[in-house]
């Protein structure tokens, strides 16, 4: 009897301490991800729907104030449909999304390691079975993955309300709403966007976010100051020295996307540039490669740093 008792009253303790070791580390990483989007669903998907919104809202205005019109004319050439004059309001608005896109993943990286040492809620969350590189890397798919398709989701959303109020438009004045549609130039900017949203938001901008998710592990106070004025400073320091200025036409070329290779001589965002797409050449580019390896080291150090930094 008294067996039987001891293994029962054991039974509890031993099924909780096995507990943990239940959790896949894919499921851990994949809930990791869910509490990154419930904490920062402001600045994922509320700050750049609501830069979309405002889009829609002053193509409204200027529509009612006739200034909108003109963008949204269809001409007809030889019986077919010409929707060149509504391109410009497509890319403005894609232009505007993924600026903003960008602008919320260097922020995100730059506190999200920070501020849960500076508000100590990094003492609960070390208390959980959760290691520091599936923390880290959880942060990491915020601006590799989530943010990317948030922003692509946006951009086709956004793009069909715009078409939608081009037939209206159309319609208000005289002419056929079936003349917008379909729009053969809307697949191809999706697809141009989708290529440069991997090409470059993505893969070439790894090592800044990685860098950035490092200094924000790294730093007590400040993290911007921190994550600016080291590079800036040795580029002065470069320029006063040698009289170069080869630290500031690397961060250039990084930030600018120049010398990724992704686009050929002359390509651009626009819907008829997906002809100078250049994959080929953007994998084979050494910057890409060096870029990458960087953003592993980076990483590295953000989940040591992690490790071995506590609440400020």
């Amino acid at each position: 009897m008294s067996t039987q008792s001891n293994a029962v009253s054991e039974s509890p303790i031993t099924s909780q301490a096995a507990a943990p070791s239940l959790i896949s580390p894919g499921r851990r990483f994949y809930w990791s991800v869910r509490r990154e989007i419930w904490e920062y669903r402001w600045s994922i998907y509320i700050a750049p729907a609501a830069v979309a919104a405002l889009m829609i809202l002053g193509l409204l205005i200027a529509m009612a104030h006739g200034a909108g019109a003109a963008s949204f004319s269809v001409t007809v050439v030889h019986g077919s449909v010409s929707h060149k004059d509504m391109n410009p309001v497509f890319d403005i608005a894609m232009a505007a999304i993924m600026g903003v896109t960008v602008v919320v993943a260097v922020f995100y990286c730059l506190t999200t390691l920070h501020s849960e040492r500076q508000d100590r809620s990094i003492l609960f969350w070390k208390s959980l079975p959760v290691s520091d590189l599936t923390t880290v890397l959880a942060k990491a798919a915020i601006p590799f993955a989530v943010l990317p398709a948030v922003m692509m989701a946006l951009v086709v959303a956004t793009h069909v309300v715009i078409l939608l109020i081009g037939s209206i438009a159309l319609v208000v004045g005289g002419q056929s709403a079936a003349a917008a549609w379909p729009n053969p130039g809307l697949p191809q900017m999706w697809g141009m966007a989708l290529y440069h949203t991997v090409a470059i938001l993505v893969l070439w901008y790894a090592p800044i976010y990685c860098y950035l998710l490092m200094v924000s592990a790294w730093a007590r106070r400040a993290p911007f100051l921190w994550a600016v004025l080291p590079p800036v400073a040795v580029g002065i320091v470069e320029k006063i020295a040698f009289g170069t200025s080869h630290v500031f036409l690397l961060l250039r070329d990084r930030l600018s996307g120049e010398s990724s290779g992704a686009v050929v001589s002359g390509g651009g965002m626009t819907v008829d540039s997906m002809e100078h797409i250049a994959l080929l050449q953007f994998l084979a580019s050494p910057g890409l490669w060096i870029g990458l390896a960087c953003a592993a080291l980076f990483l590295v150090a953000a989940v040591r740093l992690r490790r071995s930094q506590g609440a400020i």
